[in-house]
């Protein structure tokens, strides 16, 4: 069990469980998510160190995870969001969820949020026990985002008028 709240069990008992690959991919190809998926690019290519946590938004030592580095691009109070962390757990099953949290916090839908901290935890969960360098996650996680983002995300708007004036070179530079 992740951080992300994502489990193996349960899929017999909730019949919305067997609609998350739809409910995942309207909410990436969303206006909020493609929105979030643009500022997390942008934020992980600020970062001055190229190196990405798991388990933890932000650490004292001030690393992040992928949503912890959008959090500190946007000069976010990530300490609530950690304690959030902490104090979320399940009586039932003794699970924390985070997920609620973090999607308020970022204004993205809870299945996006989830999804993003199950990617960037995933590699200590599934690669049977061996590690991954922070290095190497923040490669992996740039790569992801940038999967989940259309090729050209704006079309130009060229008038009849003007696109008759410009040159085939012009047009091709828009």
């Amino acid at each position: 069990m992740s951080r992300s709240g994502y489990c193996d069990y349960g899929w017999e008992e909730n019949p919305i469980a067997y609609l998350w690959g739809s409910i995942l991919c309207r909410a990436i190809e969303g206006k909020r998510g493609q929105k979030l998926l643009r500022d997390l690019a942008a934020a992980l290519d600020a970062m001055p160190v190229k190196e990405l946590v798991s388990g933890s938004f932000i650490r004292t030592d001030g690393a992040v995870c992928t949503l912890g580095a959008l959090g500190k691009a946007r000069d976010l109070d990530m300490s609530e969001l950690e304690k959030a962390a902490r104090d979320e757990v399940d009586d039932e099953d003794g699970l924390v969820d985070v997920a609620g949290p973090a999607a308020e916090t970022f204004d993205v839908a809870r299945s996006m949020a989830q999804e993003i901290m199950y990617q960037n935890d995933k590699a200590d969960i599934w690669n049977g026990g061996v590690d991954e360098t922070s290095a190497e996650r923040w490669t992996r996680m740039r790569r992801w985002v940038t999967s989940k983002l259309p090729l050209r995300t704006t079309i130009p708007r060229v008038s009849s008028e003007d696109a008759a004036r410009l040159t085939v070179e012009e047009l091709r530079k828009l």
